[in-house]
């Protein structure tokens, strides 16, 4: 040990272990017999350092991003742009169509909910019709609080008539703006009556009237006033027979017990009056717009009877001073009227001759209920050609003066009469004059159909006229 010990210290200690640097590889020169013109650096005729072309670089994928010479061909994560910023667009709902009773009637200002008028007067029509009935079951009629039942009644059936057809006419889609130059009574007419009778060996003659209504308009469309009246008869004498055995013949004809021939004539006047301007313009659009009406009228009535071998004559005056109506326009096209008011008879009877007119008495209550429907025949903007158009009119006139009504099984001279007809204009191209001609019947006493035809003048005041 003590000689390893000296070896030890003869050699002395190890020398430390340094890190040798590590050179750089020498870049490899290119041979100056490769690169044309190469010379040392130190000669004087050496030019300047020959330039060096890029050397192209490889291609780089599509899409990629260039990176540079050694470097690594993962592409760097690039951070992408900010999302544009994409305004929120407001909701649309689509569109609702709004429930029938509060759609507007198109093209009419102001807004007119014709589906909600025809419901309210069915509705008031229908409790109408009800509470008349019930009235005059518990209160009577004749003179007492009961008297107007059966008019009002009858004006109820009229207009859920009226809604009804009113109804199926919108529906169909003829229902619309006001239709120019509509119907109105003739300023004069000729009217005949169809006669006929159901019953065997009985004689209803047929019937003459004429007619004249002209009319004064007021300005600003505010309103009208029209003469009313007719003058006509019988055109042969109405017959009726008694049916009882002892009056039979023996050919099997029973014995004449009533001949009558006749004449008859009305007067009166038809004031239409729109509503005062606050009324008519803030009125509820479901609410339809109204006129004002007033029609005092005069009726008189002349007959000659034979009863048997004795004449006799029965005159018969009717008054209703008091008669006061409105109209309720459902639509521009679509009207429904009533009057109602007290009436006052004077009646005679006696030999010819010697029938003096008896004193005022009360009588039952008189009303009309009317529905009118204009309709559209063909358009005015025909060129050359003439304008038409028509209008359909249902209504109950309570009445009997004239002796024709309704009668139901033991329901007997308590109902008036119900008229229907349908009229239509003709107006030429430019002419102030239109003829009318209308077509209907009289519902009471049987059927009565007739014809009426006349002509039309323009209004006494119209500013087209």
């Amino acid at each position: 040990m003590l000689v390893f010990g000296a070896l030890l210290l003869l050699l002395g200690p190890p020398a430390p272990l340094e890190p040798v640097p590590l050179e750089p590889a020498p870049l490899e020169q290119p041979d100056a017999s490769v690169i044309p013109d190469a010379r040392e650096p130190d000669s004087p005729d050496a030019p300047g350092p020959a330039p060096i072309e890029a050397l192209p670089l490889p291609a780089q994928p599509a899409g990629g991003s260039e990176q540079p010479l050694g470097h690594d061909p993962t592409p760097a994560w690039v951070a992408p742009p900010p999302p544009e910023l994409i305004e929120p667009q407001p909701i649309v709902e689509p569109p609702t169509r709004p429930r029938r009773t509060k759609r507007c009637l198109p093209e009419v200002d102001p807004c007119m909910r014709v589906m909600s008028s025809r419901l309210l007067l069915a509705g008031l029509g229908a409790i109408s019709a009800g509470a008349s009935v019930f009235l005059i079951f518990q209160a009577g009629d004749r003179n007492r609080i009961g008297d107007p039942a059966m008019a009002i009644a009858g004006a109820g059936v009229i207009a859920v008539g009226a809604a009804s057809i009113g109804g199926i006419v919108g529906v169909l889609g003829d229902d619309g703006p006001a239709l120019p130059d509509r119907i109105t009574p003739p300023t004069f007419g000729l009217s005949v009556g169809l006669g006929g009778s159901d019953h065997t060996d009985e004689t209803v003659p047929y019937t003459l009237a004429g007619s004249f209504a002209p009319t004064w308009s007021f300005p600003r469309e505010s309103g009208r006033l029209r003469l009313i009246g007719s003058v006509g008869g019988n055109l042969g004498d109405q017959v009726e027979r008694d049916p009882r055995p002892q009056t039979s013949n023996d050919d099997g004809t029973f014995g004449s017990g009533l001949a009558r021939r006749g004449w008859r004539f009305d007067l009166g006047l038809d004031l239409a009056v729109r509503l005062p301007y606050p009324l008519s313009q803030r009125r509820p659009a479901w609410l339809g717009q109204f006129e004002l009406r007033y029609k005092p009228m005069v009726f008189f009535a002349r007959d000659a009877l034979a009863l048997g071998d004795e004449p006799r004559v029965s005159q018969r005056v009717a008054l209703t001073p008091l008669n006061w109506g409105l109209r309720w326009h459902l639509s521009p096209r679509q009207r429904f009227t009533f009057y109602l008011g007290p009436r006052w008879d004077l009646n005679g009877y006696g030999e010819p001759g010697g029938v003096a007119p008896g004193q005022p008495t009360a009588a039952p209550i008189y009303s009309e209920s009317w529905f009118d429907l204009d309709l559209p025949i063909r358009k005015f903007a025909s060129a050359g050609r003439p304008a038409v158009v028509g209008q359909y009119t249902v209504g109950y006139v309570h009445s009997r003066f004239y002796g024709a009504g309704m009668n139901l099984g033991s329901v007997v001279g308590f109902l008036g009469q119900v008229v229907t007809q349908f009229a239509i204009r003709v107006r030429p191209l430019g002419s102030p004059i239109a003829y009318q001609l209308e077509l209907g019947a009289r519902v009471g006493g049987g059927l009565n159909p007739f014809v009426r035809v006349g002509l039309v003048l323009p209004n006494l005041g119209d500013a087209k006229s």
